[in-house]
């Protein structure tokens, strides 16, 4: 996520990167270089985000995090469904439809066959081979049919966070789009093993109860990026409400700095601080104390704004949840496993 886009409606006191240009060369006259000013702004405005240890109103506040880094965010769960009926063969897992094309979704969807004679059987969609086939997980047992009546059902239990994911902040509540006067208790934050174990002991879908945030695999070209595992899986259309902190783009020219203009001279004297460091060698000047001066400043008024936000402070027992099963253990190949 980048920050402010200049022209924007931002108010003029806020910072640009061409203000934070003339404050370095203010400051150090003899810094022209506009690679070595990019990896000053870039330093100072690393340090204004993620703020050392400082001390504010007489005790040490360390890794503080802001309160306008922390964006609210919906994540939308889905739950598609399809019926029809199939062309099958004995021994063999392709799977044709009768007409019509197999949904984008189809693969990694869950399809329920009903044979001639009502039974049931459930697989896992493999592949998605073409519009009009589909690979089950496996092979057909029963006899070739065409006519044969089928469920197919996608509600995922993995889902990816926002590109700019840093880190959940609070709680992720649960909202029923389906119902205005439904409400859910919060998730559970679960590890992720803890929640793959849910899911083998109960592999059910209904409202999530508990949540895991999972690394994705790691790509040079991307980045780090997050998912969010669920169970129960989704059975319903929910929307999951939650905050995170934002992992910022280096500022660039043509931009402001986040925060509004209440911390315009906060991330100037970080971009001091950090021309000093690097012309001193590392050595802390005070230009670096001025800014720690700053960053405690802007961190008392933030936390002052933080205690007016804070609302209603009740346990809110007097909220009616929704009804649905709760376990205090669940057993897993034998054992029970609290939760």
């Amino acid at each position: 996520m980048p920050p402010v886009e200049g022209g924007a409606g931002e108010p003029t006191i806020t910072a640009s990167y061409t203000d934070l240009v003339t404050e370095i060369q203010d400051a150090f006259p003899d810094i022209t270089s506009a690679a070595k000013l990019a990896r000053i702004i870039k330093n100072g405005y690393t340090m204004f985000l993620y703020p050392p240890e400082v001390i504010v109103n007489g005790r040490p506040i360390s890794g503080y995090k802001w309160t306008w880094i922390s964006p609210g965010a919906t994540l939308n769960t889905i739950v598609e469904y399809d019926t029809g009926t199939v062309t099958v063969l004995e021994g063999d897992a392709t799977v044709e439809l009768d007409g019509g094309t197999w949904p984008a979704w189809a693969k990694d969807a869950t399809i329920i066959i009903t044979d001639d004679a009502g039974d049931e059987y459930s697989f896992t969609v493999a592949e998605r081979t073409d519009g009009a086939n589909i690979e089950l997980s496996n092979a057909w047992a029963g006899a070739d049919d065409d006519t044969l009546a089928y469920e197919i059902h996608y509600h995922p239990d993995i889902y990816d966070l926002p590109a700019a994911f840093g880190g959940l902040v609070g709680v992720i509540n649960v909202i029923s789009t389906e119902s205005v006067t439904t409400f859910f208790p919060p998730l559970l934050i679960r590890s992720a093993d803890q929640v793959i174990q849910y899911a083998i002991a109960e592999p059910q879908a209904g409202a999530p109860r508990y949540a895991s945030i999972i690394p994705a695999e790691f790509a040079g070209a991307t980045g780090q990026r997050y998912t969010i595992g669920l169970w129960p899986r989704p059975d319903l259309n929910y929307a999951l409400a939650y905050m995170y902190n934002v992992n910022l783009d280096a500022m660039v020219a043509g931009q402001y700095h986040p925060g509004g203009p209440q911390n315009a001279n906060t991330v100037k004297a970080c971009c001091r601080a950090a021309a000093e460091l690097l012309q001193s060698g590392g050595a802390l000047g005070t230009h670096y104390q001025l800014a720690m001066q700053a960053l405690a400043t802007s961190i008392a008024h933030d936390m002052d704004m933080q205690e007016r936000n804070r609302g209603y402070n009740g346990d809110a027992s007097e909220v009616q949840y929704a009804s649905r099963p709760w376990t205090s253990s669940i057993t897993v190949n034998g054992i029970d496993i609290t939760i």
